[in-house]
């Protein structure tokens, strides 16, 4: 039995050894064959069992025969491995009660009012963005003070709410003096607004559970609230930081390790001992100090019973450790959400109704329209995409929603146009109705801006056909090459002319790849790229009748007018067969892999299987 036992620990031991010295070779078993990745990943583990089923093998044999004292040591061994684990285990969880501090959750019968002067308290906070043309110096980063975030913002929203004082107390486990960067924030009426007003830090980022109905904001709409109420009502001014406070809420985390805070944990991963605790807490406070709410969540990970070694980590970190099972003070796969345990407990402004809401915005940015005084800065510009977002093909835009999205259109104060889209979707064939408008728009419009590549992408999804004749707006876009560079969707359009188009999309093609070329100082030359692929497009759309362009193409490719890197694309060569050119006669471009004789089966293939949107795209 030496001699098996001898054969055993010397195969475990060089797979052992071989797995963890190299532990990439595992996750390369795994790829070529799940079993050899197994049973390598095993090797660990099974050398552990072994080689302390050997030991008390020999301490046995002592004293009884072989047979017997492999029984007994097979017994030992389990009875080993599993004390070992359930001792290790036993301690974690002494650990964790330690964290806890003997203190017990606290949820208040009724929901708490919160009203008055609030202290808000966090781990984290970001720092307000420096805008100035110098960088700030040391001490002036120091004295940034924090944001007010989504919390805030909510907290600030709350009717009764007369304050917020915002702060940031690192990882200690109970929040002391205020630090230098905290600060009161007031929402006041507009009328007292001295100067700019500060904008909440995503005020849509609200962890919270928010109702399934129908009229619930969702976090979109969440955002538009808050630029509504800057926009018409209110504005957030900033004050040293109170003193006192009605109401005091703490969100803490921290770390404890052997019963004491610590800042960064370690941890070996071949210790047996308790790993550290993180803790989680949330308190609120009156201004006495009593505790109104208290919930805590602490977790660490124990040793998994019986005692054995497993792979960690992902492709760039694989490694093992001892297997550890979570711990945790709360239910399984808990997880951490102050902000929706104050909305539980609390009178926490989260948001009113969704239909009462489009119509104030509707209303608002009507005001915005009949007042040229207001500048472009206000926030209630920001509204337009919230707005059009309530379309689609259920709720299609009325015929005063139409007229007023062609006066948004036309509004030279904005340049946000995100949700345009979504209102053009809802109408179908009725999106010409917005023709005109971009059309009026782009024209006036002095390039560049990049917001007008937004707007000009608006043309693509329109019905087709619509461009058979253009307009003297569309006219005199397509003539000027500054405002080509944004208009994209307007070059793809004129495909619609059929082989009409051809020279005027050679003769833009020609200039762009000119001004594409040429020295430039203070510029992107990128820029040229939009219009010069729309033009492929196009081309590429027209297929045989638009065969007069290959002639062009190929003397700008050869003249080197048309760079190698541009053309030497396999969009470019579909191109080229699109327009005529025999397809054994178009190189493979170098970046493909396969042989030539490969990319030409595909080429015919591609063009066999001819979809306008799908086969003219940026690639296939």
């Amino acid at each position: 039995m030496e001699r098996t036992l001898g054969i055993g620990l010397l195969v475990l031991g060089a797979g052992a050894a071989i797995a963890l010295a190299a532990p990439s070779l595992v996750l390369i078993g795994l790829f070529l064959g799940i079993v050899p990745g197994l049973v390598l990943g095993a090797m660990p583990t099974l050398f552990l069992w072994f080689a302390t089923f050997t030991a008390l093998w020999w301490l046995w044999r002592s004293a009884i025969a072989p047979w017997p004292a492999a029984l007994a040591a097979a017994l030992s061994t389990a009875a080993l491995l599993f004390t070992v684990s359930a001792i290790s285990a036993r301690l974690s969880d002494v650990a964790m009660r330690q964290a806890l501090g003997g203190q017990a959750d606290i949820a208040p019968p009724q929901p708490i009012r919160i009203a008055g002067d609030v202290l808000i308290t966090v781990p984290r906070l970001d720092v307000m963005p420096h805008a100035g043309p110098k960088p700030l110096s040391r001490e002036a980063q120091r004295a940034r003070p924090w944001v007010c975030d989504a919390l805030c913002a909510a907290l600030l929203a709350t009717p009764g709410v007369t304050s917020v004082t915002v702060d940031a107390h690192g990882d200690a486990d109970q929040p002391g003096a205020p630090s230098p960067r905290a600060r009161t924030l007031r929402l006041v009426p507009k009328r007292d607004c001295g100067g700019e007003t500060i904008r909440p830090l995503n005020p849509a980022s609200l962890d919270i559970d928010r109702p399934r109905d129908a009229a619930a904001l969702d976090h979109r709409l969440r955002e538009a609230e808050w630029d509504l109420r800057l926009s018409a009502e209110s504005c957030i001014v900033a004050e040293p930081a109170r003193p006192e406070h009605a109401l005091r809420i703490a969100i803490l985390a921290y770390v404890m390790d052997r019963g004491e805070r610590v800042r960064h944990p370690g941890g070996n991963r071949w210790s047996p001992l308790p790993l550290p605790v993180s803790v989680d807490r949330l308190e609120i406070r009156d201004r006495d100090g009593t505790v109104l709410l208290s919930q805590t969540l602490a977790k660490t990970q124990a040793l998994s019973v019986p005692l054995h070694i497993v792979p960690d980590g992902g492709l760039d970190n694989f490694r093992f450790r001892w297997s550890r099972s979570p711990l945790s003070n709360a239910a399984r796969y808990a997880q951490w959400r102050p902000a929706a345990l104050i909305a539980r407990h609390t009178t926490l402004d989260t948001g009113g109704d969704r239909a009462a809401l489009t119509e104030a915005i509707r209303r608002r940015l009507g005001e915005l329209l009949d007042d040229p005084a207001i500048p472009a800065s206000d926030p209630g510009f920001r509204l337009i995409g919230a707005w059009l977002a309530r379309f689609s093909p259920a709720v299609p835009p009325s015929d005063a929603d139409q007229a007023f999205i062609r006066r948004l259109i036309g509004e030279p104060r904005l340049t946000d146009y995100g949700q345009l889209g979504t209102a053009l979707r809802a109408l179908g064939l009725g999106s010409l109705a917005f023709r005109d408008a971009i059309g009026r728009r782009l024209a006036a419009t002095d390039p560049p801006a990049r917001w007008m590549r937004f707007l000009a992408q608006q043309y693509e999804p329109m019905p087709a056909g619509a461009f058979v004749q253009t307009t003297a707006d569309e006219d005199a876009i397509l003539a000027d090459p500054a405002r080509r560079l944004h208009a994209a969707g307007l070059i793809v359009r004129l495909a619609d002319k059929g082989e009409a188009a051809v020279p005027l999309l050679v003769e833009i093609l020609r200039v762009h790849a000119q001004r594409l070329g040429a020295p430039r100082r203070g510029a992107d030359a990128s820029e040229e790229m939009p219009p010069i692929d729309a033009v492929r497009r196009a081309l590429c759309l027209l297929g045989p009748a638009a065969a007069q362009a290959l002639p062009e193409i190929e003397d700008m490719r050869r003249s080197g007018l048309l760079r190698a890197n541009l053309v030497e694309r396999r969009e470019w060569s579909f191109l080229l067969a699109r327009l005529g050119k025999p397809v054994e006669d178009i190189p493979k471009p170098a970046n493909l892999s396969g042989t030539a004789d490969q990319f030409h089966a595909r080429l015919r293939e591609r063009l066999e299987r001819f979809e306008p949107r799908r086969s003219c795209g940026a690639g296939w």
